[in-house]
């Protein structure tokens, strides 16, 4: 009796240095087609086909991707830091303990001011039991549950933040 079939084997097709969503920075990776191969008593003979379209493997945290992950440039510091603040905001943390916590990491004034406004897009509400201001997307006061007033407008200045 004569065993014989098709099977898949991974080609290497290309190699390089990718940013990896799973690890968060950057790291090798194996560009993969699985081919499909005419095998006899299991021993591949002849490529006949692609058995699936390509794909990128992390060689450290071994998770595949579609190769469009190599087009994927991260965000910067200074976006990451930007996400950050706008999820503090959006998480009801009021606005001057946030202030009093990026002046404790070493920010000037006039730079908290600014990130401020960007990151509520310059609307924030103020409660109106506790008199605390939250990002204008806050709907209730989370430290005493008073309702929020109309939204008021954050002065921005017309110099750049630069955020590094």
């Amino acid at each position: 009796m004569i065993v014989w079939g098709t099977s898949g084997k991974k080609d290497k097709i290309s190699e390089g240095e990718f940013y990896c969503p799973n690890c968060q920075t950057r790291r090798p990776y194996i560009r993969w087609q699985v081919g499909k191969y005419f095998d006899v008593f299991w021993i591949k003979l002849f490529k006949v086909g692609e058995a699936g379209g390509p794909f990128v493997e992390c060689q450290v945290c071994k998770e595949a991707y579609k190769p469009s992950v190599l087009e994927y440039e991260p965000p910067t510091p200074g976006e990451q830091f930007l996400n950050w603040v706008v999820h503090q905001l959006a998480n009801g943390m009021p606005l001057h303990m946030l202030h009093e916590k990026l002046i404790q990491d070493g920010l000037d004034e006039q730079t908290i001011t600014d990130i401020l406004a960007i990151a509520t897009d310059g609307n924030v509400s103020e409660c109106s039991g506790c008199g605390f201001e939250y990002s204008a997307e806050v709907t209730r006061c989370p430290n005493c549950g008073g309702s929020l007033r109309i939204p008021k407008t954050l002065p921005v200045t017309q110099q750049s933040v630069v955020i590094e």
